[in-house]
Order: C-alpha cells, then sequence, then structure tokens
C-alpha cells in the first residue's frame, strides 16, 4: 500500500508541475506575442513566429541538459 501511495502522490506531483510549466509558458508565450506586435502586425504570422522560436529554445535547453550539447552549461 505504502508503494501505491508513493506513486499516486508522484503522478499528482508530475500533474502541478506540468500545470505550473504550461500556466508560465502561456503568460511567456503572451508577452512574447505582444513584444512581436509592432514587428509582425498579423496575428497569426505572430503566433506561429512565438511557438516555433519558444519550442526551438526549450528544445535546445533539453539538449545541454541531457549533455548533448556544450557539456550543459
Amino acid at each position: 500500500i505504502t508503494r501505491v501511495v508513493q506513486r499516486v502522490q508522484a503522478a499528482l506531483d508530475i500533474e502541478r508541475v506540468t500545470k505550473k510549466f504550461y500556466g508560465e509558458f502561456q503568460t511567456v508565450h503572451d508577452n512574447f506575442m505582444a513584444y512581436l506586435e509592432p514587428s509582425i502586425p498579423d496575428e497569426k504570422d505572430r503566433r506561429w513566429y512565438t511557438s516555433a522560436l519558444l519550442n526551438r529554445i526549450m528544445f535546445i535547453y533539453f539538449l545541454q541538459r541531457q549533455r548533448l550539447i556544450d557539456n550543459g552549461a
């Protein structure tokens, strides 16, 4: 029973972290879209550019954390 409780707690922690991450990601996404508004007036283009750039930044961060580039620095 102890293991089951631990697994449930771990799952809930992951869900909380995931919700927090996506909430913060949405805030960054919205702020960056607002920042780009003068440069990219079309909302669809601005949304695409923002998503592409932030996804690439997250991918590079993942590669660094896995020490696949830049020795994890």
